[in-house]
């Protein structure tokens, strides 16, 4: 008898998700890009433990037009984000009219030239070769007998994530270096989505670590924004001899304080957030030694540690982090 395999529904929602919201996204919808996008991401954590079930590679190919996507969408969303900080120092009242519409104009600009390098990339992309690999992997998943594979996988992964949040979290340290808080904020964003997929498949109870996950995320997912933001707005050009520019540069100047000051601020947070994040860590890596011994993978066995660097060998290995990136 053929078991329910547990990623199945999974990849079959995020497929949903991902043929429902880009099309709309392609239109210029803000909120179908950014779920579409987070759909990549989702992608991204489960295709590896399908590789495991489903021969011929069919879904590490998807692996890889998912990646591809995922990149496409990101400076776009970027900007929508800034868009959306932009809006609320307008409506705060704390930024002049002629700065503001000047501000705004700027990043619909920025905007536009973004949206176009992202349409002429997806015309490389073939998004209905991708949907149909998807396709592909929800039934192959919907037939085949599941095996204790996809399931050492995912404590594979549980635990190479929670190491990378801990030497992220070591090598940032308690000073405020956005590159290494960034790295931060991509690998605890990972290990959420890997905790959630234990939850939602049964292998793990990881409700609280996940809510522990999003407080921190919001904090550093924030700082992100109001960086980007303080890059866009670096780019924005007023001259010297107009009296209402100089208005302008005066209140961007004086933009540009607050935000550094509202940075170091969401720093303080994080760093005050770094114990319980180092404790998630650790129930993580406990779950992950338990899913991989109950699934035959104890580390009495001879052959264990092989299994471990196949695993590992299979699951793609990260893209560097840098002031782009947003995974």
């Amino acid at each position: 008898m053929t078991v329910s395999q547990p990623l199945r529904r999974p990849v079959e929602r995020l497929l949903r998700a991902l043929s429902e919201h880009l099309p709309r996204a392609l239109k210029g919808e803000v909120e179908s890009l950014h779920k579409g996008r987070v759909a990549t991401r989702r992608l991204r954590e489960i295709l590896p433990l399908c590789a495991c079930e489903v021969p011929g590679g069919v879904a590490n190919r998807a692996l890889r037009r998912v990646r591809r996507l995922g990149k496409i969408l990101g400076a776009v969303r970027e900007i929508d984000v800034s868009i959306g900080v932009a809006e609320e120092i307008i409506q705060a009242g704390s930024f002049g009219t002629a700065a503001g519409w000047r501000l705004q104009q700027h990043l619909q600009d920025q905007r536009q030239e973004q949206r176009e390098r992202m349409l002429d990339s997806l015309s490389s992309l073939n998004v209905c070769k991708l949907e149909g690999d998807l396709a592909d992997v929800v039934r192959v998943l919907g037939i085949r007998q599941q095996t204790d594979g996809w399931v050492q996988m995912l404590a594979v992964r549980m635990e190479r994530r929670s190491e990378g949040v801990q030497r992220a979290i070591g090598e940032a340290g308690s000073l405020y270096v956005s590159d290494r808080v960034h790295r931060v904020r991509i690998v605890t964003k990972k290990l959420r989505y890997t905790l959630e997929l234990a939850r939602d498949t049964g292998e793990a109870r990881t409700r609280e670590a996940v809510r522990e996950l999003k407080e921190t995320q919001e904090v550093l997912g924030r700082l992100h924004d109001l960086e980007v933001f303080g890059r866009l707005i670096q780019d924005l050009k007023v001259s010297t001899d107009d009296a209402e520019d100089l208005l302008v540069r005066a209140a961007l100047e004086s933009l540009r304080r607050t935000l550094n000051r509202d940075c170091r601020n969401l720093h303080s947070q994080y760093v005050g957030k770094r114990e319980s994040l180092l404790r998630v860590c650790r129930g993580a890596a406990a779950s992950a030694a338990r899913i991989w011994s109950d699934r035959g993978g104890a580390l009495s066995r001879p052959d264990s540690a092989r299994m471990a660097t196949r695993m590992l060998r299979m699951t793609p290995p990260a893209p560097k982090a840098n002031s782009k990136s947003s995974d």
